[in-house]
């Protein structure tokens, strides 16, 4: 097919279906994914004549759009963050990394397969979520914190598209993800300084062409020098983003640049459909697992503003309806994983029915207050009452005199988790270099490396516990709660970095313990085994939370 014919025919049917899509409320950008879709169906080997162009657009818009991002957040506002928005945020991502496992165990997906899954459900649409917030009317300090958890989810998104070339299709290298990162980041300090003195020069630029392809050439240098030195072309459109911030008229320019910005992001989100609309073979469960994702955003995002935002039950419903809007970000990682093999073409058919479908509900159900109040209605007046008093008392305290002793205590949370984390990802992996290297015994080194990494994981999780305790003592003494809390509170945190430790383990070591389930026990479903312990595990911790709440005296 001609080139000009493809634009014509991409544009003519992206302009119909986003009015129409955007007459009904949604997104347009369900719209362009659709009209990907639909090409893929009726003119899929024709299309795949002009392949390379298309991804040639795809990369101009991935530029484009990191380096719109890296404005967005610039320097200041990675300085002038808040607790609420990274406690929603942390929320998120765990409970995407564990649905993630949850279904990836019992599908026997890879650990990249899993973590596609985990990406997919971890961030937000901005443009769907500004929209619908502005014509919701809420305040505008929910706003503001709508949109700092949005730009932290940028800023998470953005690390992963980074970094996701050096994590390879098999076992998760952590010491080389690590050694990576952290010459990613000296790279990027580099990078900032060579573009502060860029900046300088200039300052003159006035928001008019000449500054719009100044920025242009500005983001495309830097990615084209990052590329150049081995990284992430991402990298450098990022920092040349959050560097050209610090401009004066940054904004202005940045309004100038919006029109090209579109132009490539509707030709790449529906060149996005075109690659998620062609599969092999369809499923209920291709359905399922958006419908599941979706589910769990809004459970997330939910329960994380009801407790720390001190915001009603009703309220906290209605932002987690605006926040089911799946966002883009998700399935741009997912197509990088794509061309680098990661992933199979399902994973962006999955990603794009989160998307479109996630839109829609946001779009209805964030104005239907109705349903929020009957959602709420059926969460007992006792769990409610417990939720909001621990909401008042940990803002209290995070927002009070003793903020500095809690954020300490934080940190020291934050290293124990980091240090299970490390241990339990290192320690999976070796396992399988010890049955490469000595076969023969690996029986024994699985047991030990597995009994090692259960003990340290015991030993951190005993002193989170500690930690735990010293911030509910200072609850009691700031604002009289009850000491039952402490007791609840430090078993709760106990539980989560066990489960924590579990879910890496089953993550990076999973296949290789159902392997060794079916080789010992001479059994054919050992991948159902490790399915149905996660269920357990996750039922038994939501149990044993449950029982500790209902101890909680009002």
């Amino acid at each position: 097919m001609d080139v000009y014919a493809l634009i014509a025919i991409t544009l003519g049917f992206s302009a119909i279906l986003a009015l129409l899509f955007r007459r009904m409320g949604f997104s347009e950008v369900a719209g362009y994914l659709t009209v990907g879709i639909i090409l893929s169906l009726t003119l899929s080997e024709k299309l795949e004549e002009n392949k390379a162009y298309l991804t040639f657009l795809s990369e101009v818009a991935i530029t484009l759009l990191i380096f719109e991002i890296g404005g967005e957040i610039g320097i200041e506002k990675i300085k002038n963050l808040s607790f609420l928005p990274i406690a929603v945020l942390i929320s998120e991502l765990l409970t995407s990394f564990a649905v993630a496992v949850f279904i990836g165990t019992l599908l026997e997906l890879s650990s990249t397969e899993i973590f596609a899954l985990a990406v997919i459900g971890s961030f937000s649409s901005t443009p769907v979520i500004y929209k619908v917030l502005e014509k919701l009317g809420f305040e505008e300090d929910l706003k503001k914190l709508m949109l700092t958890i949005l730009i932290l989810e940028d800023f998470v998104a953005l690390l992963i598209l980074i970094l996701i070339p050096n994590i390879s299709s098999g076992i998760l290298n952590f010491a080389d993800f690590i050694r990576f990162f952290f010459i990613s980041v000296s790279f990027a300090m580099l990078l900032s300084f060579l573009g502060l003195m860029l900046t300088r020069i200039l300052k003159t630029i006035k928001p008019d062409e000449v500054g719009m392809v100044s920025a242009i050439s500005f983001a495309f240098l830097f990615s084209a020098i990052s590329k150049f030195l081995g990284f992430s072309p991402a990298l450098g459109a990022f920092v040349a983003g959050i560097v050209f911030s610090s401009h004066p008229r940054n904004l202005e320019i940045g309004e100038k640049m919006k029109s090209v910005r579109e132009f490539f992001l509707i030709l790449f989100f529906v060149s996005l459909g075109l690659e998620s609309g062609i599969f092999l073979s369809f499923s209920p469960t291709l359905i399922l697992i958006p419908v599941l994702i979706i589910l769990c955003r809004f459970l997330s995002f939910t329960f994380s503003n009801w407790v720390f935002s001190k915001r009603s039950l009703e309220e906290s419903i209605r932002i987690g309806f605006v926040a089911t809007s799946v966002g883009e970000f998700g399935m741009v990682i997912v197509y990088e994983a794509l061309k680098l093999g990661m992933v199979g073409r399902e994973f962006l058919f999955i990603s794009a029915m989160a998307i479109i479908f996630g839109t829609m509900i946001s779009s209805r159900l964030s104005f239907k207050e109705k349903y929020a109040s009957r959602i709420a209605s059926l969460v007992p007046v006792k769990v409610k009452l417990f939720v909001d008093s621990l909401s008042v008392n940990i803002i209290s305290v995070i927002e009070g005199k003793r903020s500095l002793f809690v954020k300490q205590l934080a940190l020291r949370i934050f290293r124990n988790v980091t240090i299970v984390v490390i241990a339990s990802i290192l320690g999976s992996s070796s396992i399988y270099l010890f049955e490469m290297v000595l076969p023969e015994l690996k029986y024994a080194f699985s047991l030990l490396i597995l009994a090692s990494i259960v003990s340290v994981t015991f030993a951190m999780a005993i002193r989170t516990k500690y930690h735990a305790e010293d911030l509910c003592e200072l609850l009691e003494e700031i604002r009289g709660l009850n000491p039952v809390l402490r007791k609840i509170f430090s078993a709760t945190v106990f539980g989560f970095v066990m489960l924590t430790s579990i879910n890496l383990i089953f993550i990076v070591a999973g296949k290789f313990i159902a392997g060794l389930a079916e080789e010992i026990f001479s059994i054919a479903f050992g991948h159902k085994v490790i399915g149905f312990m996660t269920i357990l595990v996750f039922l038994l911790s939501s149990y044993f939370i449950y029982l500790q709440i209902r101890r909680f005296p009002l």
